[in-house]
């Protein structure tokens, strides 16, 4: 089925028909504009493509909002979003050392909890990342109801 995108004027709303032009999609308006509070959001920062597609998916069908990066780059240069907000950082990426920007987060963003995983576990690693504030350091492959509980703990922190 071919699809195209045809948006407002000014840009910021899209609606997308199919070539008859009957209506696939139409975003609704946001839960700011509804007057609700902002959905929690889950950051999930990940060099591998399918980490980020699966627990991104998992989140969403969790109920959270999700914005997923691949490299520290993205996530430095993003605006995180009004509302509570919880990061899923991994240790090894390709531009920078996980547990290096969450001792940086937790200075420019104390608010904001960081949940490390990793494949290279270890306890001095462990220490390391608890230590300078990680709110919890889960190995891969990650079991998904502790990460679900420890995002779900992270959120209770916060609130």
């Amino acid at each position: 089925m071919e699809c195209s995108y045809f948006g407002s004027a000014s840009g910021s709303v899209g609606t997308f028909h199919r070539p008859n032009g009957s209506l696939i999609y139409s975003p609704g308006p946001s839960d700011r504009e509804k007057g609700l509070p902002p959905r929690r959001s889950v950051l999930l920062l990940d060099d591998d493509p399918s980490v980020r597609r699966d627990l991104g998916e998992l989140f969403r069908l969790a109920g959270y909002a999700v914005r997923s990066f691949s490299t520290a780059r993205e996530l430095l240069g993003y605006r995180r979003p009004e509302g509570p907000a919880c990061l899923v950082l991994d240790v090894m990426l390709p531009d920078a050392n996980g547990l290096d920007l969450q001792q940086h987060l937790a200075k420019t963003d104390p608010d904001l909890p960081v949940v490390l995983i990793t494949g290279h576990m270890d306890d001095a690693l462990r220490e390391r990342a608890l230590g300078s504030g990680a709110f919890a350091f889960l190995a891969k492959p990650l079991e998904w109801s502790a990460l679900r509980r420890e995002i779900q703990q992270a959120f209770a922190w916060i609130s």
